[in-house]
């Protein structure tokens, strides 16, 4: 019996011994490298954008009235028609105004008929008085005969004036170029002074109006080009700021702009919906690397993790902090101004709690470019966009 417990004690020692010496296991060996996603350090343009919705407009539009009233005799333009400026495109019935203008005529032709006879008799007058067959008093009545005479023509003058006024009152002529966009009268009706009859538009160039923050306002200067995308269509052209609202308004805390586009294609009309894009800031040709890149220290500085090979075969690719400088940051990209140098990769995904020097497995990141994002709601936001060089 004590043989047997002597027996399974060095047995016991033996498989103790045995244990001691196994080789290391999978906990003691070197840890294989982490898998992370890379992107190349490249130039490339980055671009800050906003966007706004609105609806084009014409830029000016002219609602044409009489001034008299009248009958209306011939309305030689249509919905849709080209007017010229100084085309007529309203006329009234005019026989009483012209009439008038003839009466008024008439009577200045009689004014001026007096008014030479009485400068003759004022004549004879002062032959009479040299001769001394007039008196004093006969030459001044002559006189006095000659200057009535000729107010009644300045006044016959005055009322033939008027009566051209007003007659040229009942042809209604375009004030500038544009197209007939509405007609709210037919020939043969009466119409009042300052009843609408014909709008007229002009729709080259179309109007935007937009109302962007303040803060975006701060960017945009008269003469700006812009984006301006009509979906319906589809078309994209481009824009340019006509103007500036000199003022922020009170309660929405925006700033009016007004955008002209020019009318290059037919299809673009009044009423169509317009996405309107400014770009804010752009830099052309910098260094850049997605925003998952940039990493912040307690202070607010940037670093970035660059994934670094070494020179000799087998060597193995670790992390090295870079601090960095960055600059404008925009559609999911930053500017990298100091740090980091092109064609080198750095760490867009999963190095989130790996310190420095780890070793790593690097894989090429697949992101798709950015693209414009879609205008914003209220309260707008700026939107960024970037672009290949």
């Amino acid at each position: 019996m004590s043989g047997n417990r002597y027996a399974c004690g060095v047995l016991l020692l033996a498989v103790m011994a045995l244990a001691g010496c196994e080789p290391p296991t999978s906990a003691t060996r070197e840890r294989p490298p982490v898998p992370v996603e890379i992107v190349t350090v490249e130039p490339r343009d980055v671009r800050l954008s906003y966007q706004e919705m609105s609806t084009l407009k014409a830029a000016r539009t002219v609602v044409i009235a009489a001034e008299v009233a009248g009958r209306i005799l011939r309305l030689p333009t249509d919905v849709g028609d080209h007017a010229r400026a100084g085309e007529a495109i309203v006329v009234l019935d005019a026989s009483v105004p012209d009439a008038q203008l003839a009466q008024a005529r008439e009577r200045l032709r009689q004014a001026e008929v007096a008014a030479a006879a009485a400068r003759r008799g004022l004549e004879r007058m002062v032959t009479l008085r040299d001769k001394g067959a007039a008196t004093a008093e006969d030459l001044e009545e002559a006189g006095d005969r000659a200057e009535l005479a000729q107010a009644d023509v300045a006044v016959a003058r005055a009322a033939v004036a008027t009566a051209a006024a007003v007659l040229v009152k009942y042809t209604i002529t375009a004030p500038s170029e544009g197209v007939i966009t509405m007609r709210d009268a037919e020939p043969g009706e009466m119409v009042a002074p300052g009843a609408p009859i014909i709008e007229l538009s002009d729709i080259d160039p179309l109007r935007a109006e937009v109302h962007v923050p303040e803060s975006v306002a701060q960017h945009i200067r008269g003469g700006m080009k812009v984006s301006v995308e009509v979906e319906a269509l589809p078309l994209s052209t481009t824009g340019e700021v006509y103007r500036v609202a000199p003022s922020v308004d009170a309660r929405s805390r925006t700033v009016k702009i007004e955008i002209d586009v020019a009318r290059g294609d037919p299809r673009l009309l009044p009423g169509m919906f317009a996405r309107v894009t400014f770009v804010l800031q752009e830099q052309h040709g910098v260094l850049a690397v997605p925003v998952t890149a940039m990493r912040r220290e307690a202070d607010g500085s940037a670093y970035a993790l660059a994934a670094v090979t070494g020179t000799g075969a087998g060597d193995a690719t670790v992390l090295e902090k870079r601090p960095v400088e960055t600059g404008l940051e925009a559609g999911g990209w930053v500017e990298v101004r100091r740090g980091l140098n092109a064609g080198e990769a750095v760490v867009t995904l999963g190095a989130a709690s790996i310190a420095p020097g780890t070793r790593v497995a690097p894989k090429t990141a697949g992101a798709a470019e950015p693209t414009t994002a879609p205008a914003p709601t209220a309260p707008p936001t700026p939107v960024a966009e970037h672009a290949q060089p």
